[in-house]
């Protein structure tokens, strides 16, 4: 069955005659529109590139650098482990955890919900009051 939809102001296949069908409904991806939608709350950057990618069927784009090592990453992980516990397990504001996320998403570092600096799960690291950027000087 073939749905036929007004394409979205950023839907990659709009104006092609080629292919009048909604990317997201022929994917099955429901939530294409709001993954491009910069003004949508569900945006994703990194992930708008891809889901961009795919729809146009190109390839998929990739950072140029890589997340540092599993055992660095470890290191970083035991390190925020410990400056949790030794504040007492204090966690950030609601606010202070939307500001950061704020600055993350606007900062080359950040790809794919992950640093490439310390290659910390953004989402997870922004919850501890005692954490902050691995940039030199820290954006937060």
């Amino acid at each position: 069955m073939t749905i036929l939809m007004e394409p979205c102001p950023y839907c990659p296949m709009a104006g092609s005659k080629s292919s009048p069908v909604c990317p997201a409904i022929a994917r099955h991806h429901p939530r294409y529109c709001a993954w491009v939608d910069p003004d949508s709350e569900g945006y994703r950057r990194s992930g708008a590139e891809a889901i961009l990618a795919i729809a146009r069927q190109e390839a998929i784009p990739s950072p140029t650098r890589a997340f540092p090592s599993l055992w660095t990453q470890t290191a970083n992980l035991a390190g925020a482990v410990g400056r949790f516990v030794a504040s007492g397990g204090e966690r950030a504001t609601a606010e202070l955890q939307a500001e950061r996320l704020a600055i993350c998403s606007g900062c080359p570092e950040f790809v794919e919900g992950r640093c490439l600096r310390c290659g910390c799960r953004l989402n997870a690291k922004v919850l501890s009051a005692a954490e902050h950027c691995p940039l030199v000087p820290p954006r937060w």
